[in-house]
């Protein structure tokens, strides 16, 4: 496990990009949801510290990559 998101192409077996936050510590990913609405991926990723992150994928033309929003660690 590492805190990058990778997305392939599986038709090409080719890595399509890689998402990592540079502004967060390297907590490993633990789950990741994603849906697809107006021609463009969202996807929030959960770590192991309890931060979420939520990225934005454009699916059109070239791609962009975005990041929306990053929580603080959440408590419990």
């Amino acid at each position: 496990q590492d805190s990058v998101i990778r997305i392939w192409d599986i038709e090409s077996n080719s890595l399509v990009a890689s998402l990592s936050d540079a502004k967060k510590s390297a907590s490993p990913i633990t789950q990741l949801f994603s849906w697809e609405y107006q021609n463009c991926l969202f996807l929030i990723s959960a770590c192991a510290d309890g931060s979420l992150s939520l990225w934005s994928l454009a699916l059109s033309g070239s791609f962009s990559l975005n990041l929306l929003k990053r929580s603080p660690r959440l408590s419990s």
